[in-house]
């Protein structure tokens, strides 16, 4: 959770949807943004079920730890 500069996936408990991005702050951070409401993820969870689960984070998870921001846009071509 303290990493910096990486690719992350969500994974959604209750219905199996993803989303893949990247951030540059550290992931907690990260999660933590994912809780407003402009974010897809909560917004994913208002309109498919009502309510977004207490513990966010342990539906992330690091795909690729990057050096730079070249690196992380680099994998998703």
């Amino acid at each position: 959770m303290n990493q910096q500069c990486l690719v992350y996936k969500f994974n959604c408990e209750r219905c199996y949807a993803g989303y893949v991005g990247f951030t540059y702050c550290q992931l907690h951070q990260c999660v933590d943004e994912h809780r407003d409401s402009s974010s897809s993820i909560e917004k994913h969870f208002c309109d498919k079920h009502s309510l977004a689960p207490k513990y966010l984070s342990k539906n992330f998870n690091v795909l690729m730890k990057c050096m730079n921001k070249f690196d992380c846009l680099i994998y998703f071509f």
